[in-house]
């Protein structure tokens, strides 16, 4: 009889649970944006001046190999947007472009606008137009960078020049900076940071590359969403090393250093080390989220208090929201012997992290003392980041920029964490508002191409993300 009701209770809470639950999710339901009658604009140029950009090869130098390539490209931008450079005042920061376009209103915070001049290296094969190419077909501009970043700068300058040519100006003071070392996270963006410490310019907001316009980026948001980067994981390089007397392989011993690596490997793969947790800013991006997904999964995002345990069990299958849960290792170089028949008596193995919040450098350290000690494996942090600042979805250049990217483009805005890197994580001791988006439509094939092959972008979506753009900084 006392099970019965004990039972009896038990089922009686589940229910009045999911109730509490099921009209919180019928409440924070809304409708999608629907979007300002704004004028598409005709494509003036916009695309062909991307390709004079794209069609300079900027693959990033190393240190000790810097030349005058990225002077050089300057001054095809230059060329390529002279109405910009007639107002424009280029400050001397490092091997950057620093441009400074004085605004009607002096008294207001500047805007800096981000993007970065280098791009990764390109394997040819696999192209459907060669990757310098600056192709414009079937809609589209081809080639590196028209997505990572030299599109978001082109858009910048059409947008600028548009309203210069016109007679007008940005109603804020604009700063435009592009970096030549962002793809090998060199020092462009921190010296351009003490240089607006030194002159005591504090921004209105910092606006740099993250997320972008796409459907489906979120389980169960099935709309269109523009996506704001608020924060950025971390990232450490972890070297571990196994050592041993060597020898020949004709005499092999038991736990080879190469043996003990693998082991460490196999035992990271199969059981993830870290904390799973959600962090505020995670909880944000659903709460955010909750109002635009398909009902069973907005009444999770509505009441993670009750089914956090649920979304953490699906986010295993889904690697990029599951890497906003946790910090995430990944190994992806190993060394040992040069010769077949030796063994080494030193093997190394590299891994990749990323580290969240609430599980950094120190904490990383803690969690894998364990398996390295009884392994006798040692390891070299060979450079580490932390976690970056996280700017608040309430501040009012946040909030600004939120809503009229939901007036232009008739799709909500949603908060994340990116769990790549930025040269706008140095910006934050001059900026409270730093925004890792660039409004481009962009589907997720567009997507893989960052960094991939066949990297390109919808002449309409530059089109659109220019009119964004101008009316964005005549009217902030």
């Amino acid at each position: 009889m006392v099970a019965l009701y004990i039972l009896s209770a038990v089922a009686a809470v589940l229910i009045v649970l999911f109730a509490v639950s099921a009209v919180r999710a019928v409440l924070v339901k809304k409708e999608l944006p629907k979007g300002a009658a704004v004028a598409e604009g005709a494509e003036s140029g916009y695309a062909e001046r991307l390709a004079r950009l794209i069609r300079f090869e900027t693959v990033s130098e190393k240190v000790g190999e810097e030349t005058d390539k990225f002077e050089r490209y300057y001054e095809v931008v230059r060329a390529t947007y002279p109405e910009v450079f007639r107002h424009a005042e280029r400050i001397r920061v490092g091997r950057s472009l620093l441009l400074r376009i004085r605004g009607d209103e002096a008294s207001l915070a500047p805007i800096l606008l981000m993007a970065h001049a280098d791009v990764v290296e390109v394997t040819p094969d696999g192209w459907k137009y060669p990757p310098y190419s600056g192709e414009i077909a079937e809609g589209k501009i081809w080639g590196r960078g028209t997505l990572d970043t030299k599109g978001a700068f082109a858009a910048y300058l059409s947008a600028l020049g548009e309203l210069l040519s016109e007679g007008k100006r940005p109603r804020r003071t604009v700063y435009l900076l592009a970096t030549p070392d962002e793809e090998i996270f060199g020092g462009g963006a921190a010296e351009a940071c003490e240089y607006f410490k030194e002159k005591g310019i504090r921004f209105y907001t910092v606006i740099d590359e993250g997320g972008v316009i796409t459907d489906g980026q979120l389980p169960g948001v099935k709309c269109g969403t523009a996506m704001f980067g608020v924060v950025e994981k971390g990232q450490g390089n972890i070297e571990f090393i196994a050592r041993s007397a060597g020898g020949h392989s004709a005499m092999p011993p038991k736990n080879t250093p190469l043996a003990r690596l693998g082991a460490l490997m196999a035992d990271v793969d199969k059981k993830h080390p870290f904390p799973v947790r959600f962090s505020p800013e995670l909880r944000r991006m659903f709460r955010d989220a909750a109002p635009y997904a398909v009902f069973p999964m907005r009444l999770v995002f509505a009441n993670l208090w009750l089914f956090a345990p649920l979304v953490k069990l699906l986010a295993r299958k889904i690697p990029a929201l599951y890497a906003m849960l946790t910090t995430t290792i990944v190994f992806t170089k190993a060394a040992g012997s040069e010769m077949y028949n030796v063994i080494p008596d030193k093997a190394t193995a590299v891994a990749n992290v990323r580290y969240i919040g609430f599980c950094q450098g120190t904490e990383v350290r803690k969690v894998l003392e364990k398996k390295l000690k009884k392994r006798g494996i040692e390891t070299n942090f060979i450079s580490e980041y932390e976690y970056s600042e996280i700017t608040s979805t309430e501040t009012p250049a946040y909030l600004e920029l939120k809503a009229r990217t939901e007036e232009y483009f008739g799709v909500p805005v949603i908060p994340y964490i990116m769990t790549g890197m930025t040269h706008s994580r140095y910006l934050y001791p001059v900026s409270d508002a730093v925004i890792r988006f660039t409004p481009f439509k962009i589907d997720k094939e567009q997507l893989k191409s960052i960094h991939g092959k066949n990297e390109c972008l919808e002449v309409s979506s530059l089109t659109k993300a220019v009119g964004f753009f101008k009316k964005y900084l005549k009217e902030i």
